[in-house]
């Protein structure tokens, strides 16, 4: 994955408190905490478009698993997503899931805590007074992309980038089991111990599970999967890309046949603006 420089080292700006002012655009990148459901600190960078004049569109990018670090959203700004998302015109945030970065509560592998959190991000996104709330899109990868799905049927959002994404947690948990999709250790320890969380596995499903859900989602999808993806099977992209369609909604699918499971910050950061460009320009 390629690697960029920070925006602004200068430009850093660091704050335990609640968000409560709106970014401003000489603030080329901030760093804050704001209060989520049930009181949980969810952490966000962001960074701001050069010259931003306007009510601004804003893209929410969501991490995968991470290793025993768990850095969160920190990745995107040491990585130059926000950096290039935001070269592109949009008002760029990066959200660290519950259990990582400085984001508290537990991490529950894009279950329901997760879910909220993004929820709480989006709301308080929608008080910023430079953000056009016509023009939110979300795009997770991996688990992110997991998350991200599952409040598709909730929130009114312009669209949403999902890249690699799980959208029949069932099957693709016991595929998981097998040994044809074999993760590490620690991986699928999380995942079952997040999903033993749920109580059962049909509960640990339903939470994970946007496949049941496509008759309700509310805003143009574009689903990215990888035809080399060791980690999360294409069939996940592809039978959710048929089934929106068949219930009238509007996706994208795009096949990459030599494509892994990641796609570099560079690329992702390209894709979300294609696709919003085409929403936006409507």
């Amino acid at each position: 994955m390629k690697k960029w420089p920070y925006l602004l080292t200068v430009g850093l700006l660091v704050s335990s408190a609640t968000l409560a002012a709106d970014p401003a655009p000489s603030e080329l990148l901030a760093h804050h905490q704001l209060i989520g459901s049930a009181g949980d600190q969810v952490e966000i960078y962001w960074a701001v478009p050069p010259r931003a004049q306007g009510k601004l569109p804003v893209v929410v990018y969501i991490h995968g698993v991470q290793g025993e670090a768990r850095p969160g959203a920190k990745n995107f700004v040491e990585g130059g997503l926000l950096e290039v998302s935001a070269a592109k015109g949009y008002l760029s945030i990066g959200m660290s899931m519950p259990g990582y970065g400085r984001s508290k509560g537990k991490a529950d592998f894009c279950g329901a805590g997760t879910q909220a959190a993004l929820r709480s991000v989006l709301s308080r996104v929608r008080t910023w007074g430079n953000v056009d709330r016509k023009r939110i899109i979300v795009s997770g990868v991996s688990c992110g992309a997991v998350a991200a799905a599952m409040v598709a049927d909730k929130e009114p959002l312009a669209g949403m980038v999902l890249i690699s994404g799980v959208y029949d947690f069932a099957d693709m948990y016991q595929k998981w089991h097998t040994p044809d999709w074999p993760l590490d250790p620690a991986t699928m320890k999380y995942i079952d111990d997040s999903a033993a969380a749920d109580g059962t596995p049909e509960n640990a499903s339903a939470r994970r599970s946007a496949l049941s859900n496509a008759s309700r989602f509310r805003s143009p999808v574009l689903l990215l999967a990888q035809g080399k993806d060791r980690i999360v099977d294409q069939e996940q992209s592809i039978r959710l890309d048929k089934a929106l369609k068949q219930n009238g909604k509007e996706s994208t699918l795009l096949l990459n046949p030599e494509g892994e499971h990641l796609i570099s910050y560079e690329d992702w950061a390209g894709y979300v603006d294609d696709f919003a460009r085409g929403i936006f320009g409507r």
